[in-house]
């Protein structure tokens, strides 16, 4: 555990260094709703911990051009790559939640409302036939799933995830279209919150119908997707990988993609470790094999950047490293002056306000990076706010916590 007699910030600037010197600097103030922020298909699957689409708009404004190749190396469920497609950039990305790297890969596809309509009523059809003659599906047996489920919506769900394994999609798109839908109401019919990160029981909850729930959710992303598909009108490739970003020169495909261009939001340190955020919805996808790419959980966790809780010196210790190997493989990916967006925040640890981004900065110029900017953004939100001394509000006062994109150039 650490000590408490001497500051850790302290500690950590003689491990890592600090960003002392004068940086260039503006403000971005994010005064939208979460609802305004989630237009387009930015909607389709609740991702907790996400950044503000309107900090990827703005950062791939400045930044991109004609010929540029987006990466995000911690792409969550695709903010950046779906900002991207909007501009016709080619992008990629890398997560070790399948659950995000469906939702990212779903998201970025220019479907046809006309094909996903057609396959809907058939899908539909199929389902509520098999609900009516209570057909035998095969229920997950995971230790806590009756904890979090009532059995008759388990068995819904069952059914339902059933029917989707068995359907004929027109292609493997489609088939992951409504997969995502279906993994985005396993929160809402669970006994959980469904507006708390980490799954907790809700004592009082309403039970949904799932199968109410799901077709509700279909209908909401159909329509969605009409929209993006007159949107995305250069229709740019976009693909997700289920990988570790520690390891980007195993990714054949990224070694020629010719990227020019990275922008990603690690975990924030002290935060939540994100994997266990979606405990039910990895459960229920766990069965899904083609989502794995032959991993399973156990290995896809001991992948994961921990951050929390930061009081443990080898998670602490263990945050930083893993950022600067994960920035590492970034280094060597881009060209002589490739551009690398951080989206970093600062923390706090027993009350002190530690200066995570200009300590990840300092680790990022050691490796040969230059900090030509930082963008800090405001938040006007209340879910964007922290419960600490030291509150997330980002209006820029020096002793409160900043939070924005780093600007970094391959020197």
């Amino acid at each position: 555990m650490l000590e408490t007699k001497t500051s850790i910030e302290k500690v950590l600037i003689e491990k890592y260094g600090i960003i002392n010197r004068s940086i260039k600097t503006r403000e971005i103030d994010i005064n939208e709703s979460i609802g305004e922020l989630s237009y387009l298909t930015h909607s389709y699957y609740r991702y907790y911990g996400k950044f503000p689409s309107k900090l990827a708009s703005t950062f791939l404004d400045d930044y991109s051009n004609p010929d540029t190749v987006l990466l995000d190396n911690y792409s969550g469920s695709g903010t950046s790559l779906v900002e991207a497609s909007l501009r016709g950039i080619r992008s990629y990305g890398v997560d070790i939640n399948p659950t995000a790297v469906l939702a990212s890969n779903v998201k970025t596809y220019k479907y046809s409302q006309k094909n996903l309509l057609r396959q809907w009523s058939y899908l539909s059809e199929d389902i509520h036939k098999a609900i009516q003659i209570n057909e035998d599906f095969k229920i997950p047996t995971w230790n806590s799933l009756y904890k979090w489920f009532a059995e008759d919506v388990a068995k819904t769900l069952s059914i339902i995830q059933n029917t989707l394994e068995v359907f004929k999609f027109d292609d493997r798109q489609s088939e992951e279209f409504f997969k995502l839908a279906f993994y985005s109401i396993i929160r809402r019919v669970s006994r959980a919150y469904d507006g708390e990160v980490r799954p907790h029981i809700n004592k009082t909850k309403k039970q949904r119908n799932p199968v109410e729930a799901f077709s509700k959710k279909v209908k909401e992303m159909i329509d969605i997707a009409g929209l993006f598909e007159l949107a995305n009108t250069q229709n740019p490739q976009s693909k997700t990988f289920l990988a570790s970003n520690n390891n980007l020169d195993e990714i054949e495909e990224l070694k020629d993609a010719g990227i020019n261009l990275v922008l990603s939001h690690p975990p924030y340190l002290n935060c939540f470790d994100y994997l266990p955020v979606y405990s039910l919805e990895l459960n229920w996808a766990e069965s899904d094999k083609n989502q794995w790419n032959g991993y399973n959980l156990a290995e896809l966790k001991k992948m994961e950047t921990k951050s929390w809780p930061a009081t443990n010196e080898k998670i602490m210790y263990g945050f930083f490293d893993g950022i600067e190997n994960a920035y590492k493989q970034v280094y060597d990916l881009l060209p002589k002056g490739g551009i690398c967006g951080i989206v970093m925040g600062d923390s706090t640890i027993r009350g002190e306000l530690i200066r995570v981004h200009l300590i990840v900065a300092a680790i990022c110029e050691k490796m040969g990076f230059e900090l030509i900017e930082i963008v800090y953004r405001t938040t006007n939100y209340s879910t964007g706010k922290y419960s600490y001394k030291h509150r997330a509000d980002y209006h820029g006062a020096d002793e409160a916590k900043r939070d924005g994109i780093l600007v970094l150039k391959k020197k």
